[in-house]
């Protein structure tokens, strides 16, 4: 860092000296990031510095500081493991960080708290096996994380609070098992999640969720063998696009998926299915995938527990139809009463009025078997 802390080039384009404010280093390695690496002439005026491919492995505190304009800062492919809480301390303007392929094994502090314009974070192709609640914090602006290829196997509670623009989310190629989506709180604006290549073998579409502005799913390469569609539509409403592809589906299951989204906006897309329904390995890189020979009693059983769910769903269709078929008949028998009643009351107010009355003294002339109070001889026989 030497030959940049001498240069006496100006990022600032006002200056005579301006050649730009990307910085971009010659050197192949740097080990270590020290303490005021980036102060030079004009360092507060550099949009974007890229540091990729360096083998960086250590970054003191305070390793950017006087960086207070800075917007990029790609760090990918380097051998980082740890981040201190004040090593991204001064640069409250960063719009995006990369730190994807480095060797990052945990989350633990609060090193991106003062990050709080961040618009897009990368973490991917790293070691990633803990991440405490409150890693992201401050981080309310956030509209990309990228979490894929790592080793999660767990979501903490409130992970994602901190996320209320949040709209891209990717925890593909973990080994997370399973996952509880109702406390993923405070992504009311999430339009992307990405889960494929995990180990899910359920995803609960029950409750309340906090972005039901989603758009697209991608539960692909997991384990699935049921999915309660009905429950998905109400309440992600606007979703367009579900992946659903290289699980562990019985067709019969998937015939009654498409069924389900037959009158919807949702795309489903070519699903692989077998008969049986057993498990099939997948080649990924941080995923592994459950022994390929089973057991005989094991596959009867994931026959037994697909069929079986099979005649369930079979079962809330046709009850399904009867009840819409009983709201019709309930539809038709309200409308013949509406019918009945205006009929009624038409010929009540008839009465009333008289018509009935006007219209026998016009046919026949005569007013016969009804009182006229204007007969003198009708009034003097009702007083006998």
């Amino acid at each position: 860092m030497e030959a940049y802390q001498g240069s006496k080039n100006s990022f600032n384009p006002r200056h005579p000296t301006y050649q730009g404010n990307n910085v971009n280093f010659t050197f192949k390695t740097i080990d270590r990031l020290l303490r005021n690496s980036f102060i030079s002439f004009d360092s507060d005026s550099i949009i974007k510095i890229d540091l990729s491919n360096k083998q960086i492995r250590t970054m003191d505190d305070g390793a950017f500081n006087q960086l207070f304009c800075l917007h990029f800062l790609v760090l990918r492919g380097n051998n980082i493991s740890t981040l201190s809480e004040f090593v991204f301390e001064g640069l409250e303007n960063l719009r995006q960080l990369d730190l994807s392929g480095n060797q990052l094994e945990r989350l633990d502090s609060l090193a991106f708290l003062h990050l709080t314009r961040l618009q897009v974070l990368d973490l991917s192709t790293n070691q990633i096996t803990f991440m405490t609640s409150a890693a992201f914090t401050n981080l309310g602006n956030l509209s990309q994380l990228d979490l894929s290829r790592n080793r999660i196997k767990e979501i903490p509670p409130k992970m994602f609070s901190p996320f209320g623009s949040l709209k891209q989310l990717d925890l593909s190629r973990n080994q997370l098992k399973e996952i509880d989506i109702q406390k993923w709180t405070g992504m009311e604006n999430l339009q992307v999640l990405n889960l494929a290549s995990n180990l899910l073998n359920t995803f609960d579409t029950w409750g309340n969720f906090s972005f039901s502005n989603l758009e697209r799913l991608n539960l692909s390469g997991n384990y699935l063998r049921s999915l309660d569609v009905s429950h998905l539509r109400r309440n992600f409403p606007r979703l367009k696009t579900l992946d659903i592809s290289e699980n562990d589906w019985l067709c019969e299951t998937v015939e009654v998926l498409r069924h389900y989204l037959v009158d919807s906006k949702v795309a489903l897309g070519a699903v692989n299915c077998t008969a049986s329904g057993t498990y099939k390995p997948r080649s990924t890189s941080t995923t592994v995938a459950p022994s390929t020979t089973t057991s005989a009693a094991t596959t009867t059983r994931s026959r037994e527990y697909s069929r079986e769910l099979f005649v369930q769903n079979s079962e809330i269709l046709m009850e399904n139809k009867k009840v819409l078929v009983s709201v019709q008949h309930l539809q038709n028998l309200m409308v013949l009463l509406f019918v009945v009643v205006v009929i009624f009351v038409l010929v009540e107010m008839a009465v009333r009025i008289g018509l009935c009355r006007n219209l026998y003294r016009r046919m026949t002339g005569r007013s016969h078997g009804y009182l006229d109070g204007t007969s003198t001889e009708h009034m003097v026989l009702m007083g006998n």
